[in-house]
């Protein structure tokens, strides 16, 4: 039987939110380092794995960094894990529309349209949350 890969809920959910909120951001980057280490201690029991969206994060912090001069990476890296923000934050993902799509089950753009009707907003807006959703995950 294939392994699933690790997964963290609240991790998962605080990368998402890194991009708005510097605090998610730090936490993520505290909670990574837990499992940098874990990974690397002598314990009975299973080997600790890092989860694969906390890799992919890393991962591509350190890329954006490495594609600037000397200079400017730090202040890069920093931006890249959400540490800093050159203007204002993105909104935070909202996943409450998109949930409710789930919901409704049958077709996509027949639930959306229910989803929009009972939360009376604008069908767009449930397409665009239901599009970050699918993006995100």
């Amino acid at each position: 039987m294939a392994k699933l890969p690790a997964f963290d809920h609240w991790l998962s959910e605080a990368i998402l939110h890194a991009p708005s909120d510097p605090e998610a951001a730090a936490w993520v980057l505290k909670e990574v380092a837990g499992y940098l280490r874990r990974m690397f201690e002598c314990t009975k029991g299973d080997p600790v794995e890092l989860p694969s969206d906390a890799a992919r994060y890393l991962a591509d912090a350190f890329e954006k960094a490495s594609r600037v001069p000397a200079k400017a990476r730090p202040a890069e890296l920093a931006r890249a894990l959400n540490l800093t923000a050159p203007g204002r934050r993105p909104k935070a993902p909202s996943f409450t529309l998109a949930l409710a799509v789930l919901e409704c089950g049958g077709g996509v753009n027949a639930a959306i349209g229910a989803v929009a009707e009972r939360f009376n907003v604008d069908v767009s807006t449930v397409r665009r949350a239901w599009r970050e959703w699918r993006s995100a995950f």
